[in-house]
């Protein structure tokens, strides 16, 4: 790979984004500095930062190939660290509703293993690259840039205290991937941008999680059992194997009618708002902690690439570009591939880096805003207004749903959409549209 620019490049944030920014630029600039405000923890462990990280997590299919295509043969490395992979429909249950898709070899793999393991396990890949370095327990206080205000040329450091000046850190390049509480519209306000425009869907969704230790009697052969909300079951949950010997149980719900967090009541609710197989294991098991809650208002697409000029030298990515609903476990796998779309752009060369990347993320993100959005409102309780045929695409995937409880093919289809490998226009093509019909009159 040719060096696009050398120099310097500093990413803001060590989480799952930051880090695989930084393993894309690793190879075509000269020096990579991470920076993240928390003590990192020298293991797989919760940090304050990451607060979702007691939550079942989950890598797409596509994920899981942006993660090789950035950190060769680091699902073997979360493997080795205690994760494992299985089949979506052979290793795992999958619900939408009350409905469960019919059994069988899909074809796409599932990672399981928790927030922290797999973090540690990219970041300690991410740290043995040669040219990185990372910087815990560092803030960035501002964005410097030249005298025209037109290109980012480093940051402004936090002192440790308050007797000491701020210090700078001269880049080339800055990547902007400190979450949702980045401060990236602040800062280019302060530059004189203005803000780029927003799409925002309030969805107000509460996530409630508890570890249980798992014994191989509990559910024999499965590693999780999955379950996506519907009009007439408003509730997602998830219920994952987990290295250390234990199963995670999340369970996701809009408005107020959120999981309790002390156990008696969240495994009564889990008993009517779960599939069957998750409400028996919360029964059973014994708990490792109490559980937990985690609330999310509203996801969020800052469209930059529709901004008339953007400041050279900086880019925002990860969940400071778009956050989605994480009831679909997309957030990690968006990230994965906007590291690979700028690596791509990057090998094209530097200049009008942040227009082209812009467009690529936009392109990226398309599908999965559309399958979260779409999703969200087909919930009575979701506020936002609905688009013309919104109604009719809703019954057609119900059917869709319908005829994959019998259908294997159905099954994949609608898993590959899921999973990000396949448009949502591939669940029209003329074969799928016969198997759904004939799997309608078949139920």
């Amino acid at each position: 790979m040719r060096v696009a620019a050398p120099g310097t490049v500093v990413v803001i944030g060590a989480g799952i984004g930051g880090l695989l920014a930084a393993a894309a630029v690793a190879g075509c600039y000269q020096k990579v500095i991470v920076l993240d405000r928390d003590r990192l923890p020298d293991g797989p462990a919760l940090r304050k930062g990451a607060p979702q990280g007691a939550h079942v997590h989950g890598v797409l299919a596509s994920g899981q190939t942006a993660l090789e295509a950035l950190l060769p043969g680091v699902i073997d490395d979360v493997m080795a660290a205690g994760g494992d992979v299985g089949d979506m429909l052979a290793d795992g249950l999958f619900y939408v509703g009350r409905q469960r898709l019919v059994a069988g070899q899909s074809g796409l793999q599932g990672l399981v293993a928790s927030r922290p393991l797999l973090e540690w396990v990219i970041r300690r890949r991410v740290a043995a690259l040669p040219n990185v370095e990372i910087r815990c327990g560092v803030e960035v206080q501002s964005l410097v840039h030249d005298a025209a205000r037109q290109r980012v040329t480093g940051v402004l450091l936090a002192p440790p205290d308050a007797t000491q000046p701020p210090s700078l850190l001269a880049a080339d390049l800055v990547v902007d991937v400190a979450g949702r509480g980045s401060r990236c519209l602040q800062w280019l306000q302060q530059l004189g941008y203005g803000a780029p425009p927003l799409s925002r869907q309030p969805v107000d969704v509460t996530y409630t999680s508890c570890y249980f230790e798992r014994k191989d009697t509990d559910l024999p052969g499965l590693r999780a059992v999955l379950c996506a909300h519907s009009a007439d079951f408003p509730t997602a949950s998830g219920m994952l194997e987990q290295e250390g010997e234990r199963w995670v149980i999340s369970c996701g719900a809009f408005a107020n009618a959120a999981a309790p967090t002390d156990l008696e009541g969240f495994r009564a609710y889990l008993h009517r708002h779960a599939p069957p197989e998750t409400a028996h294991v919360a029964a059973i098991a014994t708990p490792l902690g109490t559980p937990v809650q985690f609330r999310y208002p509203a996801s969020e697409h800052r469209h930059f690439e529709r901004m008339p000029c953007f400041p050279a030298g900086y880019l925002v990515m990860g969940d400071a570009l778009c956050s989605f609903n994480p009831v679909y476990g997309q957030g990690m796998t968006v990230a994965a591939c906007e590291a690979v779309a700028l690596r791509q752009c990057l090998q094209q060369g530097a200049d009008h880096l942040a227009p082209r990347f812009f467009k690529a993320c936009a392109r990226l993100i398309a599908a999965p805003w559309e399958i979260t959005v779409g999703s969200d409102l087909a919930l009575p309780m979701v506020v936002g207004k609905r688009p013309f045929g919104f109604a009719l695409m809703n019954r057609f995937m119900d059917r869709v749903v319908h005829a994959a409880q019998t259908d294997l093919r159905v099954a994949k289809a609608l898993l590959a959409v899921i999973h990000l490998t396949a448009p949502s226009w591939s669940l029209l093509y003329p074969v799928m549209l016969w198997r759904v019909w004939r799997g309608g009159f078949a139920r």
